[in-house]
């Protein structure tokens, strides 16, 4: 059996019964604390686990659980479907703005030397339409297009809940765009952000941006 301890609003763990039993007896652990193995519905004290034989001092246990930290969350998703969920996120864009681009060059195969307004316009509208798509997606599942196809969703860093729209999709989504559209720095950027998949974590610079993470569904 291996058990989570929240100690502190942290998450501990995972331990054997082993290891708790004998951190009960140096006092790295109390019967303050709380406990979370699978199958169990929800944190509970330390003293109710089952096959758990120690004697504890008296201490008065926590009468709320609602602050201890939250089972433990899903794998993380691995570096190369996020890479094609990117992929696949680009795809849209491109066959979504495909119309307007068709618009726009039609004049330049006629002998014009301007493209057509309209086209322009359709590429705007296309692209506006995908963003709030997009947004509305990750706010409400944590899932753009892409990672919906490949099966991963962004979490809150802490306890996996959905980020919502001003982390998952503002602070972590549309930000970054802005940034990358600067001359140099938004490279520069691109450049670090992309290298920061490779933490222990998997979190890219908009990742700590927003505090978030990249899990499997």
């Amino acid at each position: 059996m291996e058990i989570y301890i929240g100690k502190n609003n942290e998450k501990l763990g995972p331990f054997g019964l082993d290891e708790i039993k004998q951190g009960l007896e140096e006092g790295r652990f109390t019967a303050e604390d709380l406990a979370w193995y699978e199958g169990c519905d929800g944190w509970i004290p330390l003293t109710s686990i089952p096959d758990l034989q120690i004697s504890l001092p008296d201490i008065p246990l926590p009468e709320q659980a609602a602050q201890a930290p939250a089972p433990p969350m899903a794998e993380l998703a691995s570096r190369g479907r996020r890479l094609m969920a990117v992929l696949v996120d680009g795809v849209v864009s491109l066959l979504l703005a495909i119309p307007g681009v068709i618009v726009a060059i039609g004049p330049v195969f006629n002998g014009s030397e301007e493209p057509d307004p309209l086209g322009i316009v359709l590429i705007g509208l296309a692209m506006i339409l995908l963003t709030i798509v997009q947004a509305v997606l990750i706010s409400k599942r944590g899932q753009s297009i892409g990672k919906i196809a490949l099966g991963i969703r962004i979490a809150h860093s802490v306890d996996g809940s959905n980020p919502g729209f001003l982390k998952g999709f503002l602070i972590r989504t549309f930000v970054p765009q802005i940034i990358y559209q600067v001359p140099l720095l938004g490279f520069l950027f691109l450049l670090v952000d992309s290298c920061f998949i490779f933490s222990e974590r998997r979190q890219c610079i908009h990742d700590l941006m927003a505090e978030t993470v990249v899990l499997k569904v």
